[in-house]
């Protein structure tokens, strides 16, 4: 089924984080972005792309995101971190449930969202864990292709954990419904940029390390896709994260145009990550 769109439809992206730092009111070097992608026609449009930090509102970063998602001027949103943790782990095997406990934690501790060692031990507390690193099916799925993934329960170096416990609060605190439980909009989607690449046949490791001349292949691949104004396109070049957000933005596009390249399960509790094909 595919989303009623108006002809100026808008689609969100979301290079996301699990660390209090790059939230706060100012940075010197932004790493959450987030990308505007606009319908025009059968064409798309990068119409947008800035640093979270600029969005309107007083305070951290977090919290002027919650508001702005709140207000729901889009078609979807697809936000680059994990939307749900292993079926095993999740209490009462309801990803509403999930939610719902995330969001009581950040509550009375001082923090934006919760830690990935609290979501680590609510995991724990439903099913023990037998592996330090469970992936999802998605996780799993990706993997299997050559794509490092992010266990949503390790919460040692480079861990998912944070990751996730960040997003559930957001997910929490905007009250949006998120797909593939709901394909009500507006909404919140999965994304997950290094494996949009892989599924596009486009460079998908070490990018954000490299030279711009990856990056530079990346988005002269763009072409036939999505008009990108030069400024937007020098953004791209220079930030991993500002380019990360704008690839996360396909996921909102695929799952409103219902062009979704690796379709999702019957059992969604895990969630899913939306490909564009």
């Amino acid at each position: 089924m595919t989303i009623s769109l108006t002809e100026d439809a808008c689609f969100i992206g979301i290079d996301f984080s699990g660390g209090s730092q790059p939230w706060r009111p100012q940075v010197r070097n932004p790493t959450v972005w987030i990308a505007t992608l606009r319908a025009h026609g059968e064409r798309l449009v990068l119409d947008d792309l800035h640093p979270v930090q600029n969005l309107p509102g007083s305070g951290d970063a977090f919290a002027k995101l919650v508001n702005w998602l709140g207000g729901g001027k889009f078609a979807a949103a697809a936000i680059d971190a994990p939307f749900s943790i292993p079926a095993i782990h999740i209490p009462e095997g309801s990803h509403t449930e999930l939610v719902r406990r995330v969001g009581w934690m950040s509550l009375g501790h001082g923090r934006l969202f919760p830690t990935g060692e609290q979501l680590v031990a609510l995991a724990n507390s439903v099913s023990p864990m037998t592996s330090p690193k469970p992936h999802r099916l998605c996780e799993t799925y990706w993997a299997q292709r050559g794509v490092n993934v992010r266990s949503t329960l390790w919460n040692g170096p480079r861990g998912g954990a944070p990751l996730t416990a960040a997003c559930l609060a957001l997910i929490a605190w905007t009250g949006l419904p998120c797909w593939p439980w709901s394909r009500r909009s507006p909404m919140l989607v999965e994304a997950f940029p290094a494996a949009q690449l892989r599924h596009w046949g486009l460079p998908y490791e070490g990018y954000a390390s490299s030279t711009q001349e990856v990056r530079r292949d990346i988005v002269n691949a763009f072409a036939r896709r999505l008009n990108v104004p030069t400024p937007h396109r020098y953004q791209m070049l220079d930030s991993p994260d500002a380019l990360d957000a704008v690839l996360a933005a396909f996921a909102a596009v695929a799952v409103c145009r219902n062009c979704i390249g690796v379709p999702p399960p019957d059992d969604t509790e895990e969630g899913w990550i939306a490909i564009h094909e």
